[in-house]
């Protein structure tokens, strides 16, 4: 089977129908003005409600004067002393600017600080924020606010909770409730007016107010501005005075702990004997010393066990005369001496003398007698060499022994030591917490008389000559701008409020994907269902759709033909399997022989559309389980075969990908004239991407007007990523009466021309 490429997919037809780049921008203004047309209603109904709208506002408002107030926020604090933790300046630092600054401006917007200045200016009697002492205004009773207040009111009426029906009364306030009740109302109309601001690059802070009469407005904002320097101050003072009053008490507690801390410590090494020298005590010195004699004990006495062995067996062999102990021994060496003399006269005599002479009996005698002597002598070396060793051996078992008596001290004294090193660390926390309070106490004491606020006024505010608001002629031009962008934005907002794709030209304009046709919505019965229209009525417009959509399929590679065809969706419910059948059955039908492969392994629908029970399906037969005749269904009104799936089958992304599904397409290739498989939503499982791969072309079925275009877009894209060869889209289950109203130029727009060459 030859390889199609995916480029040549519809790309004759697509350059036989690509407009000049001009012709695109004639079509698209076209759109555009037609749109405008037909939305035109709402475009001048938004425009006239809106002006209206605002001149009735305009009429009613009452002119409103605006001054401002600059601080300057010091970035220079002037502290003698280290005490940011008690009465800090702000954080100079570039990085920490917009939460400085931030930081203020919620100080200034406080409702505590608008309290200090309404007490000061006596705004409490002010009728422009005390709204119980003016007269309501025309615009007062045309405002929402007052319709559902009124509403509000007669429904409780109506259903008996009103005053007047009896309901429940409340409980008259005390005059302390009135007046916190009528400052919070006043409050609330006082930070309306008001706005604090900062350019986000410098420590200012514009203070504006705004008022009906202009001297109010400047008298208001100064008098916000010398009100917060006047709170940071008291701020600062306050925070000092507690700080000191807490240190004072704080200082008198740590006094007495480092007193009782640095007692018990005391009391402790004397209960225990724990006296220190040089960083240790006298058992830790004495275990220290037995130790190490008690290592040169064990060297000496296997140094002495050692000469010990060497000379008995130099006495076993003969040689002990070269033991360093014999050796080194004086009476030995002048026996040795007296016993060479003996044996060098005996030597000299025995040619003079015989054997038996006196003289050489004698001599022998004293020889032997000398070797007696020796013999005795080697013998009292070894005796006191075997002393020896017996005396180190006990020095060494007596300093063991002196050792383990004093390892047991030492470890109860150690035991002792850990109470001893926590007394000592408490005592020294407290005597450092003790400083450091009293170091910090020494600063605040002193802060106090050099404390200043963080700002100052840079620029008073002044009477306003004009008003701020409103300005009438911009707000008109404004309204007027508004308007018209709103009504056309609304016509826009009406036209697309469906995401859907409408015409074969769209989905190609915004997918790149051709679009092969348009599928009429059929409606189902009981006895007739969309695919049996190829069957029933073949005739029908639904029925030359789909041989439309089949000779475009064809002639999207004249050479090549696809024989696999693989209908997929971006969504459910889509189409796709009723437009596999009957797309199988129409084919069937002119003669073909054609398979449907039921691919959607997970919900499969194409038994049960058709009718069909099966025990054995696709995933059977791509398991070894079961062989192609024992799978394999025809579909008695058209001879189209069928190779059904069970639903919930596990793994179906490893079956579908297996070679033995390769092997399966390969080999229905050889049988068939076409192979449609029908697959599930590439939105919902991958098993699509899997089966584009053996596919020679892939049709995505769009549903007309439903399905949203970023999830068909998404659907292509994973196609094209995955090497899939997209021969184009389908639009399915058309409106073609609601279709033709819109002038998309396509053969649905003269639906109701040609209607009559098909039988519904």
């Amino acid at each position: 089977m030859a390889t199609i490429l995916p480029e040549d997919f519809g790309s004759r037809r697509h350059d036989a129908v690509t407009p000049a780049q001009g012709d695109d921008q004639e079509i698209e203004l076209r759109s555009v003005l037609a749109m405008l047309r037909r939305r035109k209603s709402v475009i001048f109904g938004t425009v006239a409600a809106i002006l209206l709208v605002t001149l009735l506002v305009l009429i009613q408002m009452t002119p409103r004067y605006t001054s401002q107030a600059v601080l300057m926020l010091n970035t220079r604090p002037q502290n003698v002393v280290d005490i940011e933790s008690v009465v800090s300046g702000l954080d100079v630092n570039p990085g920490a600017l917009q939460t400085g600054v931030q930081s203020e401006i919620s100080i200034i917007t406080s409702r505590s600080l608008a309290r200090r200045v309404i007490e000061k200016l006596g705004l409490l009697q002010d009728p422009e924020f005390n709204s119980s002492l003016r007269q309501p205004s025309t615009l007062d009773y045309i405002s929402p606010f007052a319709w559902l207040e009124s509403g509000t009111r007669w429904v409780l009426s109506t259903i008996g909770l009103g005053p007047e029906r009896g309901g429940a009364q409340q409980e008259p306030r005390t005059a302390e409730e009135e007046q916190n009740a009528a400052y919070s109302s006043v409050i609330t109309a006082f930070l309306a007016n008001l706005g604090v601001g900062n350019d986000g690059r410098s420590y200012s802070i514009v203070v504006s107010f705004t008022s009906e009469d202009p001297e109010k407005a400047a008298v208001i904002a100064n008098a916000i501005a010398d009100q917060y320097l006047v709170d940071q101050l008291e701020a600062k003072f306050e925070a000092t005075r507690r700080a000191t009053a807490w240190l004072n008490e704080r200082l008198a507690d740590l006094r007495e702990k480092v007193k009782e801390s640095e007692t018990a410590l005391q009391v402790y090494k004397e209960q225990e004997n724990l006296i220190d020298n040089q960083g240790q005590t006298v058992s830790s010195q004495q275990l220290s010393e037995l130790n190490t004699q008690l290592i040169l004990a064990r060297t000496e006495r296997a140094q002495v066990e050692a000469r010990l062995r060497r000379v008995r067996e130099l006495v076993k062999t003969g040689g002990v005369e070269s033991s360093p102990d014999v050796l080194a021994n004086p009476l030995i060496q002048r026996l040795r001496e007296q016993e060479t003399d003996l044996v060098r006269q005996q030597a000299e005599l025995s040619g003079r003398y015989g054997e038996r002479h006196p003289t050489m009996i004698n001599l022998r005698a004293e020889i032997r007698d000398l070797r007696s002597k020796i013999e005795a002598e080697v013998n009292k070396i070894v005796l006191s060499l075997a002393n020896e060793v017996e005396v180190s051996r006990a020095r060494e078992s007596t300093l063991a022994s002196n050792l383990g008596s004093i390892q047991q001290n030492v470890g109860e004294l150690s035991k002792a030591s850990v109470r001893l090193n926590e007394l000592q660390r408490e005592a020294d926390a407290n005597r450092a917490l003790f400083e450091t309070f009293l170091n910090r106490f020494k600063e605040t004491s002193n802060q106090d008389q050099i404390i200043q606020p963080d700002a100052r006024i840079i620029s008073t505010a002044e009477t306003p000559l004009w008003p701020s608001f409103p300005r009438k002629k911009m707000i008109l031009t404004l309204a007027l701008g508004a308007s018209i962008l709103l009504g056309i934005v609304l016509a826009l907002v009406i036209e697309r409020l469906d995401n859907g794709f409408r015409s074969p030209e769209q989905v190609e304009r915004l997918t790149g994907v051709p679009g092969l046709g348009l599928i009429p919505a059929v409606r189902a019965s009981r006895k007739s269902q969309p695919q049996d229209y190829v069957l029933q009525k073949p005739t029908s417009a639904y029925a030359e759709a789909l041989q439309s959509v089949r000779t475009a399929l064809h002639f999207s590679n004249v050479d090549h033909p696809p024989k696999v065809i693989l209908v997929t969706s971006a969504l459910p419910e889509e189409g796709k399997t009723t437009f596999a059948v009957s797309l199988g059955r129409i084919a069937a039908r002119s003669g073909l022989k054609v398979v449907l492969v039921d691919a959607d392994m997970r919900r499969p629908k194409v038994a049960r559309v058709l009718g069909l029970e099966s025990d054995a399906g696709l995933r059977e037969l791509l398991a070894g389980d079961a062989l192609i005749p024992g799978v394999l269904h025809k579909d008695e009104p058209s001879g189209m075969h069928i190779i059904p799936s069970q639903p919930d089958t596990p793994g179906p992304q490893d079956l579908l990908g297996s070679r033995r599904m390769r092997d399966l397409i390969r080999q229905m290739t050889s049988l068939y004239d076409l192979v449609v498989i029908d697959s599930p939503p590439i939105m919902a499982v991958s098993d699509a991407i899997v089966l584009s791969g053996l596919a020679d072309a892939t049709l995505m079925m769009v549903r007309w007007e439903t399905t949203p275009r970023e999830v068909t877009l998404s659907a292509i894209r994973q196609l094209r990523q995955s090497g899939g060869r997209i021969a184009g889209a389908v639009l399915t289950r058309v409106n073609m009466r609601k279709h033709a109203r819109f002038s998309y130029g396509d053969s649905g727009y003269y639906y109701d021309k040609y209607k009559g060459y098909y039988a519904n």
